[in-house]
């Protein structure tokens, strides 16, 4: 049986024609046949619960933003049925959710850096100017530095030094943040906004304007930066310059800190963090040991841990006290046999740290292999989504269903992406500071692996760099550029290209709109030639688009900066979009998400166009329904027959109160 996961949104003044509901349309059957009936009679008896939950919101003081001491029983029954909500979908989380959350239990437990932790927060309390008045000629905030070579855990270190201070009080806001090799200032500006705020700014913001609400965020605040993987160079000084100014410049209270992450201690110091140098230790031999074992394990009693502990042992000497190597190795070797701990034991590659992660990445599946060498087209540092990176596999061809034809290339590519995850290639990044946002990233020594094992098929653009150097054989291709024009000129002969990701550095609107016209005629001719692309994704361009490769399957651009031309569906291999902003999707058979569909009084725009999108999953939006005028057109849509949809929200248009909006769309069933 289907299993709906549906948001209802209300409004005072009009009713919906749904199950019974008043409406003023003169066909109710028409908006009843969305739904198979066994599936109506149980949404049915679900929005009555609604319907009470909203005459008690109605009276809540939260959503009227009043403060009342009284009313605790009211509140209480309200809570009650919150959790109850709440609690009827944790229940259906899917298998994919629980790995992520093991791996990041798994990834919470630190070894042998209490004492570590102790002595930066200590350093942090510490320096000279912890009590001293702030002054239009000094730096509100000093800086301290943890350096030492990739993969010796700095990074663990700083985030958990982090989450100390976090919750010990002493400085507000604390902001983690990952810097990398070449960063761009918004995008620092942006994280920082949103784990001060708890809200992430667009990306059309500039940074001066964000620079400036930065700045009053900071005011009077005695604040905590991590500045994670710093590198300081001619091509990010002034990136760098522009961030210092405003930590400077904040008003924020003497006794800020920045705590840097570097290779080198050089990098920390020229943050002015000399005086305060931390060199990263290695773990103890007893410590490392634990480390190892914890990722080989469990064992399944004293006996058997200690009769790997000795085999551990002699690995552990070879991986020479490289937590990264212990953990990666580690999870190879669970549910190994004894003789293949022995024989794990004897590897000289095991040696050096790259060694030790090329092993690894060997005992990894043939297709998994391939996909976890994409992710080397992407930079370092950067954050996947579980959805999207599954999709681009699938779109590149990397997802094999083998001899079991009947089973989705989405369910063997989230087992692609789990296995990956278990294995420590992929890491759950779990914002601590915002709630319900989880990336995944790929650590800076696996990365660099990815680079190697992934040859010349792959290459990276970044800001600054020219792109004189490209392979010409490259097939999959990220540019980071301030300037889209003329990096495109010089890709224009790679007829061969299958993934082409273009992230624009930030311009004003002014300059972005005069290159406009031209930029346009570019895209064209190079969606033109390039016949074999199967992934666009083109991030903060200021233009329209009317010229798509048909061997596209997905094509990610900013709606609201897109136009789509009228033969836009005959993208038939497309399997992922975020709204049909164009006629006729009925004929798009490859669909796999479809955000958004909105249906209209005009030829294309009928809701019998989702008859034969049977392969959607996730959650459909369905919107314009009141045009819909009968109980046969409404059939037409057959959404019983998509049996991979979870979800379904239905939007009939008119005024919608944002008290409502706000507490309906908290309720789900």
């Amino acid at each position: 049986m289907l299993t709906w996961f549906a948001t209802v949104r209300f409004c005072r003044d009009w009713s919906y024609g749904i199950f019974g509901i008043k409406s003023d349309k003169k066909d109710t059957s028409a908006v009843e046949s969305l739904v198979p009936i066994t599936e109506r009679i149980s949404l049915k008896n679900r929005i009555k619960r609604i319907e009470e939950i909203l005459d008690t919101s109605e009276k809540s003081d939260l959503l009227n933003d009043k403060n009342s001491s009284s009313g605790t029983t009211k509140d209480t029954d309200k809570e009650s049925s919150s959790s109850t909500v709440k609690n009827s979908a944790n229940e259906s989380s899917s298998k994919q959710k629980e790995i992520d959350e093991l791996s990041r239990d798994s990834a919470q437990k630190v070894f042998g850096r209490e004492k570590d932790r102790a002595d930066i927060s200590r350093m942090l309390r510490e320096a000279p100017d912890t009590y001293a008045a702030s002054s239009s000629t000094s730096k509100p905030y000093s800086v301290i530095g943890i350096y030492g070579i990739t993969g010796s855990g700095k990074s663990t270190l700083a985030q958990y030094v982090c989450d100390h201070e976090k919750y010990a009080g002493h400085f507000n806001p604390v902001m983690f943040i990952h810097v990398g090799e070449t960063f761009s200032v918004g995008d620092v500006f942006r994280d920082m906004m949103e784990q001060t705020t708890q809200s992430r700014p667009p990306n059309n913001e500039g940074p001066k304007s964000l620079k400036t609400k930065l700045k009053e965020t900071l005011k009077d605040k005695r604040f905590f930066l991590v500045l994670d993987d710093l590198w300081v160079n001619d091509d990010n000084q002034k990136e760098l310059d522009i961030l210092l100014d405003m930590l400077t410049l904040s008003a924020a209270r003497s006794g800020s800190r920045v705590l840097v992450t570097a290779q080198k201690g050089d990098a920390a110091g020229a943050l002015g963090a000399h005086l305060q140098l931390f060199p990263m230790p290695d773990l103890k031999e007893k410590v490392y040991l634990s480390l190892l074992m914890h990722h080989a394990g469990p064992f399944a009693t004293d006996d058997e841990y200690r009769k790997y502990e000795n085999i551990g042992r002699k690995i552990a000497n070879r991986l020479r006290r490289s937590p990264i190597a212990a953990v990666t190795v580690g999870k190879q070797l669970q549910n190994e046999s004894t003789r293949s701990w022995e024989t794990t034991a004897n590897l000289d590659v095991l040696k050096k740290t790259m060694g030790a992660l090329w092993w690894s990445y060997k005992q990894l599946g043939v297709d998994i292999r391939r996909c976890f060498a994409y992710c080397s087209t992407f930079p370092k540092g950067y954050r996947f989504k579980r959805d999207e990176l599954v999709r681009i596999w699938i779109a590149q061809g990397f997802v094999n269903t083998g001899c079991n034809r009947t089973e989705d290339l989405e369910d063997i590519g989230q087992h692609y992406f789990d296995q990956l995850l278990k294995f420590s290639f992929l890491q759950v990044q779990i914002s601590k500071f915002v709630i319900k946002t989880e990336a995944f990233t790929i650590h800076d020594l696996l990365h660099k692996l990815a680079v190697r094992v992934s040859g010349s098929e792959f290459f990276r653009i970044r800001l600054n760099d020219s792109p004189k150097d490209m392979p010409r054989g490259v097939l999959h291709l990220f540019i980071e550029t301030n300037n889209v024009a003329k990096v495109i000129e010089k890709i224009l002969d790679i007829g061969n290209l299958r993934t082409l990701i273009i992230k624009e550095a930030y311009a004003e609107p002014v300059e972005t709109m005069k290159r406009n016209h031209d930029l346009e005629k570019i895209l064209d001719r190079l969606f033109m030639r390039l016949r074999k692309l199967r992934l666009l994704i083109i991030k903060r361009l200021f233009s329209s688009r009317k010229v798509f490769p048909k061997s596209a399957t997905i094509i990610d651009i900013p709606y609201h900066e897109a136009s789509f031309p009228d033969d836009m569906a005959n993208l038939i291999h497309l399997r992922h979009l975020d709204e049909a902003a164009f006629p006729n999707i009925g004929s798009m058979r490859s669909l796999q998400t479809l955000g958004t569909f909105g249906v209209k009084e005009e030829q294309g725009y009928e809701l019998k166009q989702l008859m034969h999108l049977n392969k959607l999953r996730g959650t459909l939006r369905i919107e314009g329904l009141g045009f819909v005028g009968s109980k046969e057109e409404a059939l037409e849509a057959q959404l019983s027959h998509k049996k991979r949809l979870r979800g379904l929200e239905l939007l009939f248009g008119g005024y919608i109160d944002p008290d409502m909006h706000r507490a309906c769309s908290l309720v789900s069933f």
